[in-house]
C-alpha cells in the first residue's frame, strides 16, 4: 500500500493494493495494480491485503502454486521455482506458525475490531457455514491462531479458500458499521485473519507451520 524495497527474487510478484484509492500511484506504477481485471481495489481500507487475495483469485490462472506475504513480512524459509515441489510434497498449505496470546483469541480480536463485529462474524458463520461454527468457537476460546493471512498452496486450493472466505466477508460487510478509527475500518481484514486458519483447520488439511521474519522501516 506504500513504496518499499522490492524483493529481488524472481518468485515474488509485488502487487500494489488499494491502487484505485492510493496516493502513491506514480511511485508504484511499475507494480501490478489490484485495480486491474476483476477487483475490489476500492475496498482496500476495509479489506487490507485481502484485495490482493481477491485479485489473484480472479485474475491469475497460469500457475500451479500461489502464495501471499507482505511488504514487510516474509516466510522464514527459502522459496523458489526450483524447490517449490519439494516444499509442498508433504503438505497442502504452508502457513506462519501460530501466534500465542495469554488471553483468548476472542479477546484479542474483540480488542481490535470490537465485540459487536465478532458477534456479526459469528452470526454470519452460523447462517452460511454452520459446520464451521464449532471450529470458530474452539479457536476463539483458545489462545493461538494462524496470523497475517499468509499462505502458500496450489492455486486450485487457493481458489476454494477464496470462494469461501469472500462469501463470509461479503455477508459480514452488510452489517459492519462504518468506523472513524483505523482498527474499526479494518474489521473485515481482522475477520479474514481469524478465518484463514479456521478454513484449513476445519477441512483437516495438512498445514506446514514455518517461522516468518519482519522487515521494519
Amino acid at each position: 500500500h506504500k513504496p518499499f524495497d522490492l524483493p529481488r527474487e524472481k518468485v515474488y510478484a509485488p502487487i500494489h493494493v488499494g491502487r484505485s484509492v492510493s496516493r502513491f500511484k506514480d511511485e508504484m506504477a511499475s507494480m501490478i495494480g489490484d485495480d486491474t481485471g476483476e477487483n475490489i481495489s476500492t475496498k482496500n481500507p476495509q479489506y487490507c491485503e485481502m484485495t490482493a487475495h481477491y485479485w489473484i483469485w480472479k485474475n491469475v490462472h497460469d500457475t500451479k502454486y500461489v502464495g501471499i506475504c507482505h511488504y514487510r513480512r516474509y516466510f522464514g524459509i527459502d522459496i523458489s521455482e526450483e524447490n517449490i515441489e519439494q516444499l509442498m510434497e508433504d503438505t497442502d498449505v504452508i502457513m506462519v506458525e501460530p501466534s500465542w496470546y495469554s488471553d483468548s483469541v476472542y479477546a484479542y480480536f474483540a480488542k481490535f475490531m470490537g465485540a459487536e463485529n465478532m458477534t456479526i462474524l459469528w452470526m454470519v458463520m452460523k447462517k452460511l457455514y454452520p459446520e464451521y461454527a464449532e471450529t470458530l468457537e474452539k479457536v476463539c476460546d483458545g489462545v493461538k491462531f494462524y496470523p497475517f493471512n499468509m499462505l502458500l498452496c496450489k492455486k486450485e486450493l487457493f481458489d476454494e479458500y477464496c470462494e469461501w472466505i469472500f462469501s463470509v466477508l461479503g455477508e459480514c460487510e452488510k452489517y459492519v458499521k462504518p468506523s472513524p478509527y483505523t482498527n474499526g475500518r479494518r474489521a473485515l481484514a481482522y475477520m479474514a485473519e481469524l478465518l484463514t486458519g479456521i478454513y484449513f483447520t476445519h477441512r483437516g488439511l495438512r498445514i506446514k507451520k514455518v517461522p516468518y521474519y519482519k522487515i521494519e522501516d
